[in-house]
């Protein structure tokens, strides 16, 4: 971290993800540990478990940003949005945010893949996705425990949605003072054949360099 600090000037790192969807906050932890995942959606493509943690995590980022200076983005849970747990944001802001090193909350990871892993219905459209944004939103407003209002990243769709998909269903012009940040999820290619059986075989050797470029 301290190298590329050096050569790029700042480290930016995104914790979340597909677990993060699942997380969920909680006081304690057998053996003192910070962290535990659970098995969840058995029907999820991508096998990813419910994750556990406590506030020792994010102060455990604290502690590697005032080393290195590294800067956050989360993810809020968004697997049910009629029961919003918005403790990370709460705790995060209180614990990262003092020292400007929380960038943004993220609002759904990949949600065009919902309805393809089982975790919202096949009509899951963008017109819904903006909906339930809007729950959160309204969440976070009402929420004394989050002081930061404007700092949500949308809407990390990964291409079975375009970004326009989502922009046209008037997100941006309807959630402005909520939003920090727009973003988007592309990867070249994976090798989720590797651990799931699904798509094709890819060598990782052979494919490196096309992350080497702003091309691919």
């Amino acid at each position: 971290m301290s190298n590329l600090r050096q050569r790029a000037g700042e480290v930016r790192i995104r914790v979340g993800g597909n677990t993060q969807e699942t997380a969920s906050l909680v006081d304690s932890l057998p053996n003192g540990d910070m962290a535990l995942k659970e098995p969840s959606n058995l029907n999820d493509p991508t096998s990813t478990p419910a994750l556990r943690y406590t506030a020792d995590a994010l102060y455990m980022l604290g502690n590697i940003s005032s080393l290195v200076d590294v800067k956050w983005f989360l993810g809020i849970p968004f697997n049910d949005t009629t029961n919003l747990r918005l403790q990370i944001a709460e705790v995060g802001e209180a614990v990262l945010d003092s020292g400007g090193y929380l960038l943004g909350f993220q609002v759904g990871n990949e949600p065009d893949l919902y309805a393809a892993h089982g975790v919202r219905p096949s009509t899951y459209s963008p017109y819904d996705y903006f909906g339930e944004v809007g729950i959160l939103v309204d969440a976070v407003n009402n929420d004394n425990s989050i002081p930061v209002k404007n700092n949500l990243v949308v809407p990390s769709v990964s291409g079975t949605w375009t970004p326009e998909d989502v922009f046209n269903t008037g997100i941006v012009t309807s959630y402005d003072n909520s939003l920090g940040y727009l973003a988007v999820e592309h990867y070249p290619t994976d090798n989720c054949y590797a651990q799931y059986g699904i798509g094709s075989p890819v060598d990782p050797q052979t494919v490196f360099p096309d992350y080497l470029n702003h091309t691919s």
